[in-house]
């Protein structure tokens, strides 16, 4: 563990961070209360060992300002004070603090009370993990493991929200529906086309290159790029690109239509300055509409379209 030592006597830190570091932990040292708040927001130990007595504020101000600072980060903290009563413990708790030590140290005391709190903070460690990973599977897609609709539509409407505060930023949407993709689906199997679905969605993700981008499986074999601050040429660039490397995965398609027998998508852009006179469902619809007209225009290609005014959807 990292362990945070807040005391201002030189002789009880120096003497706690040999104990500590002899039974193999790292040592943060801190002179006082405020030098120790300030390690604990920067370096976030795993641990805190805090003197109740130090110049200034003492422990059990500190350990109020660091749960109040950090409120759904729970780091334990054991006080440490050469005179503990039974109202000193039970302050100590209210604080925030979650166990006292008297001083001088007791090695062995010590060492118990630290392994019983790695094992909480192990514990806790392992638990944010599995709340992480539920997140992450609420999030994305089981298959693709793209974004699902769910955040799709979360991040729409927020990126949506802030460009029209800005005024001025442009929103960019681009589709893809997979050509023929019932008809590999009926002939090489349900398997198969999960395969194909995953592949695809290999490029998208390779071909975001901004944190801000997302990709996202819209439903069945259609997805959807999200693409903030992109004006339209830009967002054509990234589809076209994308058509294109999914065509070079040379998927065979053998049941396609096309002349080439290999798997390849329509795409559709869509993009606009969002603003109060407009709505985020008209400019998803004028995406779909460009893939339709890409449909309509012999497939494996990118139709785009522009969103000015409601009544552009209806061109």
């Amino acid at each position: 563990m990292r362990v945070l030592v807040a005391d201002d006597s030189p002789t009880s830190r120096r003497v706690l961070q040999l104990h500590i570091e002899k039974m193999g932990h790292e040592v943060i040292p801190a002179t006082d209360g405020d030098e120790a708040l300030k390690l604990f927001l920067d370096q976030r130990p795993d641990l805190v060992l805090l003197d109740v007595v130090m110049p200034g504020r003492s422990g059990f101000d500190i350990a109020r300002e660091m749960r109040n600072e950090r409120p759904d980060d729970w780091i334990p903290i054991i006080f440490l004070s050469g005179n503990v009563k039974d109202q000193d413990v039970a302050d100590g708790i209210d604080a925030g603090g979650d166990d006292y030590l008297t001083k001088p140290a007791n090695p062995v005391v010590l060492r118990a009370k630290m392994l019983a709190m790695q094992r909480i903070s192990n514990m806790r460690h392992q638990l944010a993990e599995a709340n992480r990973q539920l997140v992450h599977q609420s999030n994305h897609d089981s298959l693709t493991q793209l974004a699902n609709r769910r955040a799709l539509d979360d991040y729409l409407a927020k990126q949506w929200a802030a460009a029209v505060r800005h005024g001025s930023r442009p929103l960019s949407l681009v589709m893809l529906d997979v050509d023929y993709f019932k008809d590999y689906n009926d002939h090489y199997g349900h398997q198969a086309g999960d395969e194909c679905l995953a592949a695809i969605s290999q490029v998208l993700r390779k071909n975001l290159l901004r944190v801000e981008d997302m990709a996202a499986r819209f439903g069945g074999e259609e997805f959807m790029i999200v693409l903030p601050e992109t004006p339209l040429e830009g967002a054509v660039k990234v589809g076209e690109r994308l058509r294109r490397e999914v065509r070079d995965l040379g998927i065979s398609h053998r049941y396609s239509r096309l002349d080439y027998k290999f798997v390849t998508v329509s795409v559709g852009v869509a993009s606009t300055i969002p603003r109060a006179s407009l709505k985020l469902k008209q400019l998803i619809k004028m995406a779909d509409h460009a893939l339709y007209d890409a449909k309509n225009a012999g497939r494996d290609c990118v139709c785009s379209a522009m969103l000015h005014t409601p009544d552009d959807i209806e061109g």
